[in-house]
């Protein structure tokens, strides 16, 4: 299966393979406390509102069946069948403009939920849960809005800024102190050179101009002496409360290239 979807242009290993499964059953829409629901509070779930059944059945030398009820419609309406390979057919061409090494292709676009699915974290997250960043199976996607709206609360406008077309400075969620509790895991290792979480870098400009998309601009690494810890007065019920947070460098394996460095930032400073 892995070579079959490989010489069709797309990245496969076995992690993806079984994210895939995870995808095909549905259990990847199911959120983590599903068992303890009541069936009113699963009907809700997006698990149930894709059908609330597996796509497949999975024998036992990993041959994939569809259900019978696509196995049908496939067989017996022609119309059907014909737009289910229209869409395949589409996204195999698709697949040609990524890059088939990598789990992600340079200056292109994607969604926190693409992000989540593709780096095949075993159930699908809220967006509004990962935020800015989320850690997850060695991975943290970083997801910098660089413009920030005005309608948004003077909490989460985070200043985060480039300093140069291949160094970006970071903050942390509210509420973080440098070598406790989150920071710990987000920066393990970063001190000793050897960083045990690989770091992604998504931008988009701004929410009116690019909706839920980010650019993907690389990986990168934290630089040990960029570690700070920082206190932003913030507004909690009518009082500035000094609450802390830590920010970083994250230094670009490869840097943005001008055109996108401009596009991100020379407007903003107007």
């Amino acid at each position: 299966m892995e070579k079959l979807v490989v010489d069709n242009g797309s990245y496969c290993n076995d992690d993806v393979l079984n994210s895939v499964e995870r995808i095909l059953t549905l259990e990847y829409y199911k959120p983590k406390s599903y068992d303890d629901k009541n069936d009113k509070e699963k009907n809700k779930t997006e698990f149930a509102k894709l059908g609330g059944q597996t796509l497949i059945e999975i024998g036992n030398n990993k041959e994939y069946r569809f259900n019978k009820e696509i196995s049908e419609l496939l067989e017996k309406d022609h119309g059907f069948k014909k737009l289910f390979v229209d869409v395949i057919k589409a996204g195999l061409l698709n697949a040609r403009e990524y890059d088939k090494e990598n789990i992600f292709t340079i200056e292109k676009r994607y969604t926190r939920s693409d992000v989540n699915r593709l780096l095949n974290w075993q159930r699908k997250i809220p967006a509004q849960s990962i935020g800015g960043y989320f850690i997850e199976n060695g991975y943290c996607p970083i997801f910098v809005t660089y413009v920030k709206s005005n309608d948004i609360e003077d909490s989460i406008k985070y200043e985060d800024r480039f300093i140069s077309n291949s160094k970006i400075h970071c903050y942390t969620k509210n509420g973080r102190k440098l070598g406790k509790g989150e920071t710990l895991k987000m920066f393990a290792g970063v001190s000793e050179g050897n960083p045990k979480l690989t770091y992604l870098l998504f931008v988009k400009r701004s929410d009116a101009e690019d909706d839920d998309e980010f650019v993907y601009l690389g990986t990168g690494k934290v630089t040990a002496d960029s570690l700070k810890q920082e206190y932003r007065e913030i507004d909690k019920k009518g009082k500035l409360v000094n609450t802390p947070i830590v920010s970083y460098d994250l230094k670009l394996d490869i840097p943005v290239s001008l055109a996108r460095y401009r596009m991100l930032t020379e407007r903003s400073n107007e």
